[in-house]
């Protein structure tokens, strides 16, 4: 089976999800095979289904920042914070040809998270009961996906330079945490080329995908 990246460098969170909307189709159609977006997106704070907006502890700063706010995601997962430094990878995969079985997904994404950290030396773990990448007691990448007939929609967002500050304003995924970032953790700015080409590597060899050397930039 194919890998198929493409790399929308900065976009808008509503524009992503459009382009999400249209891989999906052509997967569904049989015109497009497993794919792996990356990109990352201006200020924005997402409230998935399993919000609470409790989880926002800062609206004043919100509105008078200018961050997008969206209500109503289409993805697992409570309220999270995207913004510039933070690399977005969403998976439209097709779970059909994959086992149809969600609980083994996550876990492959949240391997492949590990392992592309550890290659830069950091090492990431999971927590029991909760989804996505620890390093020690700080968070660094979080997962929410939705599925629509067995093809899934979104994925996780790595924080890579994120300014971290802007987690102030929520209880991120709703839960009382630090996060932390590349960045924070080997104390300097990453190259995000870098990040995305051992993130793609990764996620082929997670899910035994070729075509993983070239990704096509829009």
């Amino acid at each position: 089976m194919n890998l198929s990246v493409i790399d929308l460098g900065i976009i808008s969170f509503k524009e992503a999800v459009q382009r999400q909307i249209r891989v999906h189709r052509e997967i569904l159609q049989g015109d497009s095979s497993h794919t792996l977006i990356l990109c990352e997106h201006l200020h924005t704070i997402t409230l998935g289904r399993q919000a609470n907006t409790t989880n926002i502890l800062d609206y004043k700063f919100i509105k008078d920042n200018n961050i997008d706010f969206l209500v109503g995601v289409n993805r697992g997962g409570d309220v999270t914070y995207h913004g510039p430094g933070q690399l977005m990878g969403y998976l439209i995969f097709d779970l059909r040809n994959l086992g149809r079985d969600l609980g083994w997904f996550l876990k492959r994404i949240e391997g492949l998270i590990i392992d592309t950290i550890a290659a830069f030396n950091i090492q990431g773990n999971i927590k029991s009961g909760f989804r996505g990448v620890w390093v020690n007691e700080r968070k660094i990448a979080s997962i929410g996906i939705a599925v629509d007939r067995w093809v899934s929609l979104h994925g996780f967002g790595l924080n890579v330079n994120t300014d971290l500050r802007f987690f102030d304003i929520i209880k991120p995924c709703g839960l009382d945490i630090r996060m932390t970032s590349l960045n924070e953790c080997l104390g300097g700015p990453m190259n995000m080329e870098l990040i995305k080409r051992e993130l793609i590597e990764q996620t082929a060899e997670s899910f035994e995908l070729i075509g993983s050397k070239e990704y096509l930039c829009i």
